[in-house]
């Protein structure tokens, strides 16, 4: 699977750039302040990456991971498994909340639905899940683009 290839590749450099990222993010800091305040339970971070949104929350209340990547669970500072989002290794209606950030977009349709079935499957009932995706207007000049290899391009000198 070429995804979580990719993944596991930069896996170390990811964990490395990313970690920090939630303190140039307010927004998405208090979304989770919300989902940590309304959790009845562990919350799930699905697609956990470095695990650096998991530890934000494991603050507050009991958080693991599952990530598609084996190398990027290893970098994770909660428990954290891998796995893949359309068919989670999670006991059914067991988490109390459900976060995946900007995860689904390596998703097709079809995928996608399967994965939005096992967030239901997984959580309580009266469980939250929070779900942010990045979309891009293409018939628009505004807003950035940035893929993976764009961003850690190696250039020879």
């Amino acid at each position: 699977m070429s995804t979580r290839r990719s993944y596991d590749r930069v896996a170390a450099r990811y964990a490395s750039e990313l970690s920090g990222e939630l303190a140039g993010k307010p927004l998405d800091r208090a979304l989770l302040d919300v989902v940590a305040d309304f959790a009845d339970g562990p919350v799930l971070d699905v697609g956990c990456g470095p695990g650096h949104v998991a530890a934000y929350l494991a603050g507050r209340v009991p958080a693991v991971g599952v990530d598609l990547s084996p190398r990027m669970c290893a970098h994770a500072a909660v428990p954290a498994c891998a796995g893949d989002m359309t068919a989670l290794p999670v006991r059914s209606r067991s988490v109390g909340a459900l976060v995946c950030l900007y995860a689904v977009i390596h998703l097709d349709a079809e995928q996608r639905a399967k994965a939005y079935a096992e967030f239901a499957r997984v959580l309580k009932p009266g469980g939250q899940a929070l779900v942010a995706f990045h979309v891009r207007d293409q018939d628009t000049s505004s807003g950035q683009a940035r893929t993976l290899t764009e961003w850690w391009v190696t250039r020879s000198t």
